[in-house]
């Protein structure tokens, strides 16, 4: 039995697929060994492709450093942004939380960015995330260090960030 505190990673896809990219998706990705198939049978995947929405939950026990990674590998043949999120959850004792750190991931044409959310207290025992709450603190400390793709779409957001 683990003795607390223990700290259970998450991540989260939910990535829909349209059109063409529904069967081009699994050929392209056929050669590339992407860490979420340790969680997701690659074939399973494949399936969901097919079928128009990539969803990848998964807890692990440590952090999996690919995930940014992947979601970059996914977004090279993909036209749309790739995003997901990773969320660190730290438990004190059995069903009680005291500390939650989360970060989306965001993707395109093979480069990435991670950002960390803003993280709200639910009650005595969670937390909430919401993977459109980015810390603009963060962000605007880290600013020149963002790609000029991830300036844009915040900037588009975050009126705020828009004298940056």
């Amino acid at each position: 039995m683990d003795e607390f505190p223990i700290t259970a990673w998450r991540y989260h896809l939910d990535l829909a697929v349209h059109g063409a990219d529904r069967r081009n998706l699994p050929d392209a990705l056929d050669e590339e060994e992407l860490d979420l198939f340790r969680d997701l049978p690659r074939e399973e995947a494949y399936a969901q492709i097919r079928a128009g929405r990539l969803r990848y939950e998964t807890t692990r026990p440590e952090p999996a450093p690919e995930f940014p990674q992947d979601l970059a590998v996914l977004s090279l043949y993909l036209f749309d942004v790739v995003r997901g999120v990773e969320v660190a959850e730290r438990y004190a004792a059995e069903n009680v939380t005291d500390d939650v750190r989360a970060w989306k991931v965001v993707a395109r044409r093979g480069e990435w960015v991670k950002v960390p959310l803003v993280v709200r207290r639910h009650d005595e025992r969670s937390f909430v995330v919401d993977p459109d709450a980015e810390d603009l603190e963060v962000v605007r400390a880290r600013w020149a260090t963002y790609p000029l793709w991830f300036h844009d779409g915040m900037r588009r957001k975050h009126p705020s960030l828009r004298a940056l």
